[in-house]
């Protein structure tokens, strides 16, 4: 569906709540059939979240209804927690300026909040390759997104396909980034997006400015102009959301880099240390080539580790910095 209202999101909170209850594991289940439980509620939250950021217009009055809604839903504080976070991330875009932002041009910005819904298998190989780094995984995207048409990115286009390649640097490292080096890896995403190929979409391929969550809900004939014969797969990304919604700084007054010990005199050399240690996750002493890193020297930051309950751990010094949504 392309814009979301808010009565749309008020029925799909209620539709989740039943579910959930529904599937609720009886007393007593065994461990595999609470993380099945689990992963469900994060799927589906995940889901909520992007149809929020996704809402046409959202008013302070449409937000206490949703709110409302929340509260009522029989869903686990985590999952309020995020979907309060969601809505409060709108609220915040829509009262920084009255018309959304782009990157890569004047044109109307257009925006994908589901960058795993739109790659291929070859695209996830790519990603996945253990030689790949930092720079080739933020390539790979770029691209993928200009065979879809996309010319003026959206700045929660930015968001969430940098939120996409931070869970993938961090399944690979085994460390979060620090705010400033995911701000630097902002930066990076704009500057690979102004310098890669500007048109490589198909000639009569149609504009559009909301993608869809589903490739399926495309216009008929866009998946054949856009893909050819390598169509996209769905392909989940864990914590993919909370990270979009908490731990992605867009601009550099962000709440997100105040307090954090690491962003004083941090440069994008940070961010190229980073990708140093994410390489060399891929490759332990003696594994071979390092081709792909961006940079050979200095250490991997501390700053930043993931805790089992999907928060920063001991990065920030300021105490609500964690509670406020990403911008």
């Amino acid at each position: 569906m392309s814009g979301w209202t808010v009565q749309d999101i008020r029925t799909e909170v209620s539709e989740v709540s039943s579910l959930m209850v529904a599937r609720a594991p009886p007393p007593g289940s065994c461990e595999a059939a609470v993380e099945s439980y689990n992963r469900l509620q994060s799927s589906l939250v995940a889901s909520l979240c992007n149809k929020i950021a996704g809402i046409l217009v959202l008013s302070a009055g449409g937000a206490l209804e949703l709110m409302q809604s929340v509260v009522e839903a029989t869903l686990s504080e985590t999952a309020k927690g995020d979907i309060q976070a969601a809505l409060d991330s709108k609220l915040n875009a829509s009262s920084h300026s009255s018309a959304p932002r782009a990157f890569g041009g004047h044109r109307k910005p257009q925006q994908l909040l589901f960058p795993a819904n739109y790659l291929t298998a070859q695209d996830w190989d790519e990603l996945m390759a253990p030689e790949a780094g930092l720079f080739r995984l933020t390539m790979i995207v770029v691209q993928r997104y200009k065979r879809l048409g996309i010319k003026s990115l959206h700045e929660q286009t930015v968001k969430w396909a940098v939120a996409m390649l931070v869970c993938l640097w961090t399944d690979r490292a085994g460390k979060l980034p620090s705010y400033s080096q995911i701000f630097e890896l902002v930066k990076d995403f704009k500057k690979a997006w102004d310098t890669g190929l500007s048109d490589i979409s198909h000639v009569d391929l149609e504009t559009l400015y909301e993608f869809p969550e589903h490739t399926a809900d495309l216009p008929d004939g866009f998946v054949e102009k856009a893909y050819g014969s390598d169509e996209p797969i769905v392909k989940p990304v864990e914590k993919l959301a909370h990270v979009a919604l908490h731990h992605v700084p867009l601009r550099s007054n962000s709440n997100l880099l105040k307090g954090c010990s690491s962003h004083t005199g941090l440069t994008s050399a940070a961010f190229h240390v980073a990708d140093t240690r994410f390489h060399q996750a891929s490759h332990p002493a003696g594994s071979g080539s390092t081709t792909g890193s961006w940079s050979t020297v200095c250490s991997w930051s501390t700053a930043g580790s993931w805790s089992t309950a999907g928060s920063w751990s001991k990065s920030c010094t300021h105490p609500h910095v964690a509670a406020q949504p990403a911008g």
